[in-house]
């Protein structure tokens, strides 16, 4: 009996390398920026521009020019299907992802991914994709790249793997179920996305009504002076950032807490999240963090990796420490400076050739205003902030777990149709 990683598929099935079932091109093109004479313009798709669902993000591909005989070699045709060979991160391995050309769009394909065009005699095109995207070829795909330094794919490995093989009817009943089953999902999966969108939405607007304007609709409100805040309560103050914070460079403290920061979180415990930076072996350098510390990661400060601190510990000597030069409410100020209204400053402020290395310096962040309302009024914003920002993020909680649930089931659903567990009919469809 014929089998695919050592389970059954249906007696009738058989199966054959992946190689031998179309054509393989391990290799793509980038082009030139500008055209030439005989150019021709054409999008490359890229790893980013591939989405986990198996479709592509036209609008965000690069424009690119080659030449006609490059044309004539690495043009996509409906059918083909573009695979990720090179994933940048063990912690997330995007290796293997693919999409479906579904019609003519002018793309060929980079460096860093490979194209396979199925032989239609042998693949329904929809039904190999199925097969690649499926939860048997996910765990190839990881157990391949697990013995590697980068995980990329073993081309020669994938493309021998076996895969099954249905008579053509069924692999094309087998697709349009899939097809007919996965659009529904994927519109559930929307909706739901659209909920934790909204909510982030809704957040990041309270914030800055509520840093900005306080709690008090009818409040008295005067100019602020500064264009980006606009109109602030007419009792607040605005003073700049260097009035209440000093830099703070002790080290030597080797033996303490590592800390980081965190764009979603602010200063956290290392132990407590997954981080992809590595500690340095001599860690006396590092800078002492005292609570109600103010942390920034220059690098990163403009995506909003700032806070607060709430724990004593030690953080990387590229971090900014700063000190408060008098007692004063942290949790508002932390709301505050992590705001949207904020980290847009701190994003036009930053200098850099591309975002990668965009760095704030310490001089223009402290020369930034702040939003001061009497320490009573920030206490009661905070509290206030607090409460609607944890029910929201309860709520996107559970939608999230809602999310994942049917991305679980929507893997099940194609594995188990892709090798036969799951027989479609025709009464299915």
């Amino acid at each position: 009996m014929n089998n695919i990683e050592g389970k059954p598929i249906p007696s009738e099935w058989s199966v054959a390398p992946l190689k031998y079932l179309g054509e393989v091109e391990n290799s793509g093109i980038w082009g030139e920026d500008d055209p030439f004479p005989g150019s021709i313009e054409v999008k490359i798709p890229t790893t980013r521009t591939i989405r986990n669902d198996g479709t592509f993000e036209v609008d965000k591909m690069d424009v690119r020019h080659i030449n006609q005989d490059d044309f004539r070699k690495y043009i996509c045709k409906t059918g083909d299907i573009i695979i990720v060979k090179s994933s940048g991160s063990s912690e997330n391995v995007i290796s293997g992802k693919c999409a479906l050309v579904l019609d003519k769009q002018d793309l060929s394909f980079g460096n860093f991914l490979m194209r396979f065009r199925p032989n239609k005699s042998l693949l329904e095109p929809n039904f190999i994709f199925y097969f690649l995207t499926s939860n048997v070829t996910r765990q190839r795909v990881l157990k391949m790249v697990s013995s590697t330094t980068y995980p990329n794919l073993k081309v020669d490995e994938y493309v021998t793997s076996k895969v099954p093989i249905p008579n053509l009817k069924e692999q094309r009943l087998i697709s349009s179920y899939l097809n007919q089953k996965t659009s529904q999902v994927d519109k559930l999966l929307y909706n739901l996305q659209t909920k934790i969108n909204l909510l982030k939405e809704q957040s990041t607007s309270l914030i800055k009504h509520y840093v900005t304007k306080g709690l008090d609709p009818n409040v008295e409100m005067k100019n602020s002076g500064v264009e980006w805040i606009g109109d602030i309560p007419k009792h607040w103050k605005i003073q700049k950032i260097s009035t209440l914070y000093s830099e703070s460079s002790i080290r030597g403290h080797k033996n303490e807490e590592n800390l980081s920061v965190f764009r979603d979180f602010g200063v956290v415990r290392r132990k407590d999240h997954e981080n992809h930076n590595v500690l340095s072996e001599d860690l006396s350098n590092y800078k002492l963090v005292h609570q109600g510390d103010l942390v920034l990661n220059k690098m990163k400060t403009w995506m909003g990796s700032l806070g607060v601190s709430d724990y004593h510990g030690i953080v990387s000597p590229a971090y900014y420490v700063l000190r408060p030069k008098f007692d004063f409410f942290s949790g508002y100020l932390h709301l505050l400076l992590r705001s949207k209204i904020y980290i847009d400053q701190y994003a036009s402020a930053s200098k850099g050739v591309r975002p990668a290395q965009w760095d704030l310096s310490l001089d223009d962040f402290k020369s930034l205003k702040i939003i001061l309302p009497p320490i009573k009024e920030q206490k009661e914003i905070y509290k206030e902030l607090s409460q609607q920002l944890d029910k929201n993020r309860r709520l996107s909680e559970l939608v999230s777990q809602k999310i994942l649930k049917l991305k679980e089931y929507r893997q099940a659903l194609i594995t188990s149709a892709v090798r036969g567990q799951l027989r479609i009919t025709e009464n299915m469809i």
